[in-house]
């Protein structure tokens, strides 16, 4: 976590209360995991194929464009999703 991230949860913990924070922290934790796997399973030798294919796609270049050479995973993303599943 991030400097951010954490900031993003204390506001999580003081609006949702402190009970909700280790379910938030957890359905995050999970889901940014899940997306880790995804992102390590696409740069596996026998997916170039369509690794090739999809990065030469116009939504992959706007995804680029947007990211502006960010690399990481949206874990703040995750913690706001989370929040809004448990509360």
């Amino acid at each position: 976590m991030a400097a951010g991230d954490v900031k993003l949860f204390a506001v999580i913990g003081l609006i949702a209360g402190y009970p909700a924070l280790l379910p938030v922290w957890c359905l995050a934790s999970v889901a940014t995991g899940v997306h880790a796997l995804v992102v390590l399973t696409g740069r596996m030798k026998w997916l170039t194929r369509w690794r090739e294919r999809w990065m030469a796609s116009g939504v992959w270049q706007r995804i680029l464009q947007w990211r502006a050479g960010r690399v990481g995973l949206p874990y703040g993303a995750y913690l706001a999703a989370a929040a809004l599943v448990v509360r």
